[in-house]
């Protein structure tokens, strides 16, 4: 029978930590933008801004149609019969038990950007990282509360296990004296010259956020205290960032124009401005 393989508790730990920034940045994706312009006769647990982005943050695409029985409709999309060129021929609308195979006559194909991609394909690589360096974080702290390693003979392994336990709770350790005939603990301590590299891992950090933030097309320049930065690092970085958001608003508002023009609807997405949300209420 074989032996099944049971995670670390610094792999547990890691797992929590890449779950618990997925679950921040998607939040924050998500509320992008805002679609509006749906049909009062439409059900919101059916179609709203949510579910929209919800299929773009997962799945990068999504497929709009009207179904005889439930209405205006955004599933999720198998793309099927590509032609010649690569375009598909037929697609099939899915989610929770419901199918139902389209023509690209009966629907609006949609794109988070031009490759389709889901948001959370290059975010949960980030957000892997960011586990990573606070684990290293973690690691650094503990190797900063216990700068030294104990030498022990077997016989000894469980008063050295004891004693690094009640320093990892800070507990006060009493060390017998030898030079006044006190028993031997059997321990000797190596001091292991652990480097102070925290703030360069909190620097790190920061770089990853930035990177999440310019992929979600979110202005996160922030000048280095350290060293006067140029102009056009800003611009570029700036750049960068405007055309991250375009791609996205662009696609989503091209959309907008096929269902518009192919359902007689007028809907319509907007990116949220919460700055100028906040201004306006005061």
């Amino acid at each position: 029978m074989a032996v099944k393989y049971k995670p670390t508790k610094t792999e547990q730990l890691k797992n929590e930590l890449v779950s618990m920034y997925m679950n921040y940045w998607k939040n924050i994706a998500m509320n992008i933008f805002e679609w509006e312009g749906f049909p009062e006769s439409v059900s919101p647990d059916l179609l709203s801004s949510e579910i929209i982005e919800n299929w773009y943050f997962g799945e990068g695409d999504a497929v709009f149609f009207k179904d005889d029985n439930k209405g205006f409709l955004c599933l999720k999309v198998n793309k099927e019969g590509f032609n010649v060129v690569g375009k598909p021929t037929a697609y099939r609308a899915w989610g929770n038990g419901f199918v139902k195979k389209l023509s690209p006559d009966e629907c609006v194909y949609m794109k988070n950007n031009e490759t389709a991609t889901p948001t959370a394909l290059p975010l949960l690589y980030l957000c892997e990282c960011l586990a990573d360096i606070e684990l290293t974080k973690k690691l650094r702290r503990n190797a900063h509360k216990t700068p030294f390693m104990l030498e022990t003979a077997p016989e000894t392994e469980l008063t050295a296990k004891n004693i690094y336990k009640k320093i990892d709770t800070d507990e006060p350790v009493l060390y017998r004296n030898k030079s006044r005939g006190e028993a031997d603990v059997g321990v000797n301590v190596l001091n292991t010259g652990v480097e102070y590299i925290n703030d360069k891992l909190n620097d790190e950090k920061n770089t990853y956020i930035a990177e999440i933030l310019t992929l979600l097309g979110i202005d996160n320049y922030v000048e280095d205290k350290a060293e006067r930065v140029q102009s056009a690092e800003v611009e570029a970085n700036q750049d960068y960032v405007a055309h991250s958001f375009r791609a996205s608003l662009e696609k989503r508002q091209k959309a907008c124009e096929e269902i518009n023009k192919k359902f007689g609807l007028n809907l319509s997405v907007k990116y949220k401005d919460y700055k100028k949300h906040e201004e306006d209420k005061n």
